[in-house]
């Protein structure tokens, strides 16, 4: 599962998108996310259960 920074900026509001940078940086730092170096400006999980989680959670959210 892998998605591009330029997806999210597309959904994010003018707040969160001044956020975005430091939030991915840490997520990289805990290990949920990963560069992908085969996507300029990709991301993956290595873990599956990490996207998992997300998408459950961006759907609870939008109910």
């Amino acid at each position: 599962m892998f998605f591009r920074r330029s997806e999210l900026v597309d959904r994010l509001t003018d707040d969160e998108k001044r956020v975005m940078d430091n939030f991915l940086r840490r997520m990289k730092q805990l290990g949920a996310l990963v560069a992908d170096p085969g996507i300029r400006g990709g991301y993956r999980f290595p873990n599956l259960l990490h996207a998992l989680y997300f998408w459950m959670e961006s759907q609870r959210t939008s109910e």
